[in-house]
C-alpha cells in the first residue's frame, strides 16, 4: 500500500511538472497573459510514454454526415467540430471499467498531409495520437491516448497567446493516427496538402 501511495504521488509530480513546462498552461498560471478571456477550458493532457502494451479501443462509429467545403474544384476541406461526430468522428472511452471513464472524440482522416485553421476566436487545441489506446499499468486508471507529438495551438482571433497560437499549421497523418480535440465546441478546418 505504501509503494502505491509513492508512485501516485509521483505520477503527481511529474503529471504537474509536465503540465507547468507547457507553455499555454504555464502562461495561464503564470499570468502572462493580461487578457482574462484567454483562458484553456480544459487542461492540456500529458505526452509522457507510459505504455507497458497496447489495445485496441472500444470504438462506436459515426453516423452523422461531416461538413465538407469545397475551397476549389481540385481540394475539398472537412471541418470538425469537438463534440460532433460527423463522417470521421469515433468516440472512444478509456478506463471503461473504471470509477472515472472519459469520453474522447476522435477523427480519423485519411493518412495525408493537411494544413490546419480554426474558426474558434480563442485559443483552441487539438492533438495528434494513435489510434491503439495505451496500457498505463495502472490498476485504477490503466488505459489512456497515446499523444503523437506536442499539441496544436491555433486561434483565429488576434491574439497570439504571447507566440502560442499560430493561425494555421501543417500536420502529417500516418494510416494508424488520429486527431483528438480535447476541448467542446472548438472546430477546425483541414484541408489536403499536395
Amino acid at each position: 500500500m505504501k509503494n502505491k501511495k509513492g508512485l501516485i504521488i509521483a505520477i503527481v509530480i511529474v503529471a504537474v511538472v509536465l503540465c507547468l513546462s507547457c507553455c499555454c498552461c504555464s502562461s495561464i498560471l503564470l499570468g502572462s497573459s493580461n487578457n482574462k478571456d484567454d483562458e484553456v477550458s480544459e487542461s492540456v493532457p500529458s505526452t509522457a510514454a507510459t505504455t507497458e502494451e497496447t489495445t485496441n479501443a472500444d470504438v462506436t462509429e459515426a453516423t452523422e454526415e461531416s461538413t465538407e467545403i469545397s475551397t476549389s474544384s481540385e481540394e475539398k476541406s472537412i471541418v470538425i467540430t469537438s463534440g460532433v461526430l460527423g463522417e470521421y468522428g469515433r468516440v472512444t472511452v478509456l478506463n471503461k471499467d473504471t470509477d472515472m471513464p472519459a469520453e474522447k472524440y476522435l477523427y480519423k482522416l485519411p493518412a495525408g498531409n493537411y494544413t490546419v485553421t480554426t474558426t474558434y476566436q480563442k485559443l483552441a487545441a487539438f492533438y495528434v495520437v494513435k489510434d491503439e489506446i495505451a496500457m498505463t499499468g495502472s490498476s485504477e486508471y490503466p488505459e489512456e491516448l497515446q499523444y503523437v507529438s506536442e499539441g496544436y495551438m491555433l486561434t483565429a482571433g488576434e491574439n497570439d497567446f504571447n507566440g502560442t497560437a499560430k493561425k494555421i499549421v501543417e500536420i502529417s497523418l500516418a494510416e494508424d493516427e488520429s486527431i483528438s480535440i480535447p476541448n467542446s465546441g472548438e472546430e477546425f478546418i483541414i484541408t489536403p496538402v499536395g
